[in-house]
C-alpha cells in the first residue's frame, strides 16, 4: 500500500521536502581551532543546485532543486524517470519527488493499458496475408533487429546530462 506524501516526508526538513536531496541533510559538528583546539559549533549544508531535468514520460523539462549526490544517482539510474520509479517511497523523502513519481507511474500505466488494448485488437484473427491489387504478396519489411541495409540496429538515444 503506497504511503501518502505527508507520511513519507514527516521527519525531513521542509527545505529538503521541496527537492530531490537523495538522503543528504544538514550536518552539525565542531570547528576546531588549530592552536588551542577550541571548539565552536557549526553546520554543513548539502550542495543544492537548481536544475532542469528531462522527463521522458512527461516529455518535458522539470525544474527541481537537487543535490549533486542526487544528480549522480539520477545519472546512474538512467534518467529522472528511472530514478524516481526505482527509489522506494521511504527513501525518496520529498513531496515533489512523490508527486512526480505518481504522475509518471499514472502516465506509464495508461500507456501500458493502451498498448495492451492495441495488441489485442491487432491479434484478432485475419483472413490471411493481404495481397496487392496486382495479386502479389507485399514486400517483407526488415525485422526490428536489422536495418533495411542489413546492418546492425541503430544506437538508442542517450539522455543528455544536465
Amino acid at each position: 500500500m503506497p504511503l501518502g506524501i505527508e507520511h513519507v516526508a514527516r521527519g525531513i526538513a521542509k527545505r529538503a521536502r521541496r527537492g530531490l536531496f537523495a538522503g543528504k541533510n544538514v550536518m552539525f559538528g565542531n570547528k576546531v581551532s588549530e592552536d588551542g583546539e577550541n571548539k565552536s559549533r557549526r553546520q554543513w549544508k548539502p550542495n543544492v543546485q537548481t536544475k532542469r531535468l528531462y522527463s521522458e514520460t512527461l516529455d518535458q523539462m522539470v525544474k527541481l532543486r537537487v543535490t549533486t549526490h542526487a544528480l549522480g544517482c539520477i545519472d546512474r539510474a538512467g534518467g529522472l524517470d528511472h530514478y524516481l520509479m526505482r527509489t522506494p517511497e521511504k527513501k525518496l523523502d520529498s513531496d515533489i519527488g512523490m508527486a512526480l513519481k505518481q504522475r509518471i507511474s499514472h502516465i506509464q500505466s495508461r500507456r501500458k493499458a493502451k498498448a495492451q488494448e492495441l495488441q489485442k485488437s491487432d491479434s484478432a484473427p485475419s483472413t490471411g496475408p493481404s495481397e496487392n491489387p496486382d495479386g502479389n504478396l507485399p514486400a517483407q519489411s526488415p525485422g526490428p533487429s536489422e536495418n533495411s541495409d542489413g546492418g546492425p540496429p541503430p544506437e538508442p538515444k542517450k539522455i543528455p546530462r544536465l
